[in-house]
């Protein structure tokens, strides 16, 4: 099995993170932003659409503080309110 090129390496958790795709350079679309090293596309990322945003960064913080924002202690919700606004949710 191929080791994936350095770049792919690098850029996976932030991809990851937003919810992006990496995709293989010959699917690429034309809204997916290209990754290219000595210019040769090595792969491309695809964006998800921005609905479905303040899902995936409320799943996002309910992941990291460990449960639905409901169930969460005043503590929490006061934290994760923060992270959200950190993160753009409320723009």
């Amino acid at each position: 099995m191929n080791e994936p090129h350095p770049l792919i390496r690098a850029v996976r958790p932030i991809v990851e993170a937003v919810g992006a795709t990496l995709l293989p350079a010959d699917q690429q679309e034309p809204s997916d932003v290209p990754l290219v090293w000595d210019g040769v596309t090595v792969a491309v990322v695809r964006i998800p659409p921005l609905h479905g945003a303040l899902d995936r960064l409320i799943d996002g913080v309910e992941s990291e503080l460990g449960g639905p924002l409901p169930s969460l202690s005043r503590e929490d919700k006061q934290k994760a309110v923060r992270l959200l606004d950190e993160r753009g949710a409320f723009i």
